[in-house]
């Protein structure tokens, strides 16, 4: 039966037997499906406090490798089957789209089986915003931000400032910052950097680091105490370790007007001494006793174990497991389920491949090792020359040349009819490289706009501030998927454009 049913799909549909769509959408299915539980599985977080972010990163890196792997040799077996029956080397009889329609079937292949590892990544932001919702992350994640002002962390405002005099840009030392009409010591908490998640913007963190300064200098205690009172709840919600509770903390913090007289509450029980120094600015003058401020061992004791220094902190929350675990989560809220770079990525890949597959079946197996080989030469003397001439537009216009002279021999043998000679080395170079031409236009285009408009000079070295605007330069540097996206529409044009000539090209005699 199953051969009655198969010999009918053949005389049928003959391009759909032939590039074995269906058994190989049937795989994708499974492989996809069986990544998606993997990468969920891997995401789950199953306590807080000890989770390690690192070891799932090193499982997705190893799942995401063994789908790779799995990808190649799905690939190649499709490859060994698919090239068994060439339909253009038989010299079936073929229509005008005919070999567009088949390399949209490929392409269809190589997507769905270079694509494995992002079901994994699909099925881990799935998990993670399956953990808590939207609404409930961005709360959460804008308490965290708001508490951690009164924990350990380092300071906004530096030691120096940068003023002009006589024309001159000169560093000028300061001991304490202006706001609002005061003036606050450097190492006062109204100084604190505060944390910052993937959900908010560097304005909406600047608003809500200013709306906790204005709750401090007007002294509205009661809203500060809120603040950490939600930051406990969470505490408390994911049993998290703390030795303090909320009118504690705020005892030992809360020091109006001023600020400067607080302890030190630690992002958790212990660190290593270095780490816990680094989150200081250096910038700042603490007087030093061994290799903690006098300040902070009111707050802070070190212990040497197995060699190592760690500094227990006498008060603290834990903080950094809490931030972890929120920051994946905002992470996953903040980009659809599936990042655009990715997407993109697997998009220009099955389109290489794709355009690799086809140029094998029009031409000949010694034309295409033959292009291989010639082009991977070619790159390596435009890489000389770009190195030999030092400018980045060297590798763009040297391609581009090479792409016009390729294209141009090609078009004089189409017309010619007289004999192939090397057009399937050339028509291999042209299939092969253009996925990337307009990429390359692009880029060289805005590199000549951005040099001789003054691009690079917008900023004021001596003081960093921006004294020009290129607004229209600016709009193409933010959209680059966009440009990547049109691109790719501009290659399958191409491409269905091209393939008609593919098919009249055939029909020219070998030499």
């Amino acid at each position: 039966m199953f051969k009655k049913f198969n010999h009918r799909f053949v005389y049928k549909y003959p391009l759909i037997w032939n590039t074995k769509i269906v058994p190989i959408a049937l795989i994708a299915v499974v492989f996809h499906l069986l990544f998606f539980v993997v990468g969920y599985q891997n995401a789950i977080v199953h306590s807080v406090q000890v989770h390690s972010y690192y070891n799932q990163e090193s499982n997705a890196i190893t799942i995401n490798l063994f789908a790779v792997l799995l990808s190649v040799l799905v690939f190649i077996i499709w490859c060994v089957l698919y090239f068994r029956n060439n339909a253009f080397k038989a010299f079936y009889p073929k229509n005008n789209s005919a070999i567009f329609k088949e390399w949209f079937l490929v392409l269809g292949v190589c997507i769905v089986t270079f694509s494995y590892a992002l079901s994994s990544i699909i099925g881990s932001n799935v998990q993670t915003r399956n953990a808590v919702s939207y609404k409930e992350a961005l709360k959460n994640c804008e308490t965290i931000s708001k508490a951690s002002l009164f924990l350990h962390g380092s300071y906004k405002e530096g030691q120096y400032t940068h003023e002009k005099k006589e024309g001159k840009v000169v560093s000028v030392k300061r001991d304490s910052f202006a706001f609002e009409g005061r003036n606050y010591s450097l190492k006062s908490l109204m100084n604190k950097n505060i944390s910052s998640f993937p959900l908010f913007d560097s304005k909406q963190d600047s608003l809500r680091r200013l709306q906790m300064q204005r709750w401090m200098k007007e002294d509205k205690k009661d809203s500060v105490a809120m603040v950490l009172e939600n930051y406990m709840a969470l505490m408390e919600q994911h049993k998290l370790k703390v030795n303090i509770s909320a009118p504690q903390w705020l005892d030992l913090v809360y020091d109006y007007p001023e600020f400067t007289n607080y302890f030190v509450i630690g992002k958790q029980e212990r660190e290593f001494q270095y780490a816990f120094e680094n989150q200081e600015n250096e910038s700042i003058d603490v007087t030093k006793e061994g290799s903690i401020s006098v300040k902070d061992t009111v707050s802070t004791t070190i212990k040497n174990i197995n060699g190592e220094n760690y500094v227990y902190s006498k008060y603290y929350v834990s903080d950094k497991a809490l931030t972890d675990y929120y920051t994946a989560i905002a992470v996953s809220w903040d980009n659809y389920l599936l990042g655009s770079d990715y997407i993109m990525m697997i998009l220009y890949l099955s389109v290489l491949f794709s355009l690799m597959v086809l140029s094998f079946r029009v031409t000949s197996a010694r034309n295409w090792l033959i292009g291989l080989i010639a082009l991977g030469v070619i790159q390596i003397v435009f890489g000389i020359g770009t190195a030999f001439f030092g400018s980045g537009i060297t590798y763009y216009i040297l391609f581009l040349i090479y792409f016009g002279v390729i294209s141009v021999y090609f078009a004089i043998v189409y017309s010619g009819k007289r004999g192939k000679k090397w057009s399937g080395i050339a028509l291999n170079h042209i299939l092969w490289l253009s996925p990337v031409v307009g990429l390359i236009v692009y880029n060289l285009i805005m590199d000549l706009v951005k040099e001789y408009s003054g691009y690079y000079q917008k900023y004021d070295l001596q003081t960093g501030k921006k004294v020009e605007e290129f607004p229209k330069i600016d709009w193409f540097e933010e959209n680059q998927l966009l440009i990547f996206q049109v691109n790719l529409l501009l290659v399958v044009f191409f491409i269905f454009l091209f393939s008609r000539i593919i098919k009249g090209w055939r029909g020219i005699p070998e030499d």
